[in-house]
């Protein structure tokens, strides 16, 4: 009975000390928490500030600029990472907000996510920094330095968003590309971006495919010899046709039979056996107003008032003081 006493408070000692022991450890995590709390704390309220950042204008401010100058000053302030993204939501405002409110709770705590998605929405895309490096001109008041960092900037946006590494064959490959692109029809150059290739070998093994399916050859902007060479033989050929047309006895009238001018410019193409046919009437009506100038005048022998008109580029006469009919068109009264 005695040694089964003793084993009973042998084994409430040791109950004892492992309730002991787990207290213990049980302190020392609440005191590291607090003491990590603590330090998070101060390291929050002795973070150096950032100069506030003015609201985002879309209409005055460039989405890349705007975005770049803000992860400056973060990383500057040395900002955690992780507050990025709430606080550029802050300055957000107008179509940029709008964009913002579409994302889930999950994008919206990512940085690089709504960077991304901004970016898209304000055509800071591939093609987009593409056509801003290819277009790039001076602005008013812009140094030739900041240019060229503007120009610097493009390129490696374009460079970055391609996937492409800043090695010679990778630059090689994405210049082929761009040139291949542009000398191919719309229907090819959208096909080639619905399939989403990256490598030139890729783009011309889309390209043979699509015109093998298609039954057609890569129509895209004509060479320029060929546009000269087209050029010279259409002038040869006016200049032929010229020539050609200043002979004696080469333009004959197949109405008339004259020799000094076509058909098309024949008088008589519309029936000039019928020597009492009239020419087709048109009508005419002149608002009268005051100040006109007015002289006198004669046709065919007979006294006239004549209208004088400076914007006149046809000659207008009453029918009953035309005599003869003969290539003069008649206006109704």
């Amino acid at each position: 009975m005695r040694e089964q006493r003793n084993l009973e408070i042998e084994a409430e000692k040791v109950k004892q000390e492992v309730q002991l022991k787990r207290l213990q450890l049980e302190a020392q995590k609440t005191a590291a928490e607090n003491r990590s709390f603590s330090d998070n704390v101060i390291e929050t309220i002795c973070k150096p500030a950032f100069p506030k950042l003015p609201v985002f204008n879309e209409s005055q401010d460039s989405i890349d600029a705007y975005l770049l100058r803000f992860e400056r000053l973060v990383t500057s302030a040395k900002w955690c990472k992780d507050v990025w993204a709430i606080s550029l939501a802050s300055l957000l405002k107008g179509k940029a907000l709008e964009t913002y409110q579409h994302l889930s709770p999950a994008e919206a705590k990512d940085y690089d996510e709504v960077k991304d998605v901004l970016l898209k929405c304000f055509q800071c895309t591939l093609e987009g920094y593409r056509l801003k490096f290819r277009n790039c001109k001076f602005l008013k008041n812009e140094t030739a330095s900041q240019f060229g960092n503007r120009l610097k900037n493009f390129v490696t946006r374009w460079i970055s968003l391609a996937g492409c590494e800043e090695t010679y064959e990778d630059l090689l490959d994405l210049m082929l590309t761009e040139q291949f692109i542009s000398a191919c029809d719309k229907s090819l150059v959208l096909f080639v971006k619905e399939h989403d290739v990256k490598t030139f070998e890729q783009v011309v093994k889309l390209a043979d495919m699509y015109m093998e399916a298609h039954g057609s050859q890569i129509r895209g902007k004509v060479c320029e010899s060929r546009k000269v060479h087209v050029k010279e033989n259409h002038a040869s050929f006016e200049l032929e046709s010229k020539e050609n047309d200043a002979r004696p006895g080469s333009r004959v009238c197949y109405v008339c039979g004259r020799s000094n001018h076509t058909a098309k410019d024949c008088f008589h193409r519309y029936g000039a056996k019928k020597k009492d046919r009239k020419p087709e009437l048109a009508k005419a009506a002149v608002a009268a107003k005051e100040k006109l100038i007015v002289v006198e005048g004669s046709v065919e022998g007979k006294n006239v008032n004549v209208l004088r008109d400076q914007g006149c580029t046809n000659v207008i006469v009453r029918s009953s003081l035309v005599q003869s009919w003969s290539n003069v068109l008649q206006l109704g009264e």
